[in-house]
């Protein structure tokens, strides 16, 4: 008797499941923080570019996230709350998510480059491997997560501060320094 080998056929990548992987809303708050930051600068940038370094600043966010996602498909498939996440739910290859986000990440590196500063890039940049590369799979191993994700979190309006004034200054560092106190009560209160 011969047993017929099933073969798990891949679905088609959607456009909805990429932008899932990027998180959406929070991508959007983040970004809203990095609004502020241009809000507060005394530099305005034109609007064009300010636009453009936002756009950029939501998809490396959004970069971040699905890089995140590509980590933790696995416990995230065995998570209520997460499971029903493009990766462990098999909608997307994890090859896909992995691509898409460092792509996104280079082309919102490169925006940011042509649209703002060195610095804001850079920045950018580090919020990125700080978050996929420290971050994420600290967090399962210690509670230093906690803080060592504060420092992304709080980068935005560093970033948002910086594509204005186009520096790193006692300003850009409060606001920074704002944000990252404010997340740790609030990650506390969301593991509790």
């Amino acid at each position: 008797m011969q047993v017929a080998d099933t073969v798990r056929v891949s679905p088609r990548p959607r456009l909805a499941d990429f932008i899932a992987l990027g998180k959406p809303r929070l991508s959007l708050l983040v970004v809203c923080t990095a609004a502020a930051g241009l809000w507060v600068a005394p530099v305005p940038l034109p609007w064009w570019r300010s636009i453009l370094a936002l756009l950029a600043t939501l998809v490396l966010v959004g970069s971040a996230n699905a890089f995140n996602s590509y980590w933790e498909r696995e416990s995230d498939s065995v998570m209520r709350r997460t499971r029903r996440r493009p990766l462990p739910d098999e909608r997307l290859e994890p090859h896909h998510a992995l691509t898409a986000s460092i792509v996104g990440a280079l082309a919102a590196t490169g925006i940011l480059l042509a649209t703002t500063n060195v610095i804001t890039a850079g920045v950018g940049s580090l919020a990125f491997v700080i978050y996929g590369v420290v971050y994420t799979p600290l967090k399962a191993r210690s509670s230093m997560a906690l803080f060592v994700g504060g420092i992304p979190g709080a980068i935005p309006p560093l970033m948002g501060w910086t594509a204005a004034t186009g520096q790193i200054d006692l300003v850009g560092l409060a606001l920074f320094g704002i944000l990252f106190l404010w997340q740790l009560p609030h990650f506390i209160a969301i593991s509790i």
